[in-house]
């Protein structure tokens, strides 16, 4: 019976690797969804106005600003926060 490598090695790297970047993907999309039906919750029958633009609020133009609404329980705030998530989990 032979033994097995208990070290280090590429398939056990790959696996890590693999699960940490879909954990990413699955704890922003989390984020994005919560924030998604919150802020449908709010704003879901608000018709839009399309003749004036409105860009985001300032608050969600920083990480301080996007975290501080996110803790706030903001909708925007946590889907942004959701996004910033995705972007810091490296693509493969």
């Amino acid at each position: 019976m032979a033994l097995k490598n208990k070290g280090w090695n590429d398939e056990r790297i790959e696996l890590i690797v693999g699960n940490f970047l879909r954990a990413g993907v699955i704890i922003a999309a989390v984020f994005v969804l919560i924030g998604g039906i919150f802020y449908l919750i709010k704003y879901g029958t608000d018709f839009p106005e399309y003749k004036i633009f409105s860009g985001e609020p300032s608050d969600l133009r920083s990480v301080h600003g996007i975290l501080e609404d996110a803790f706030s329980l903001r909708s925007r705030g946590i889907i942004q926060l959701g996004l910033l998530l995705l972007m810091c989990t490296p693509g493969a």
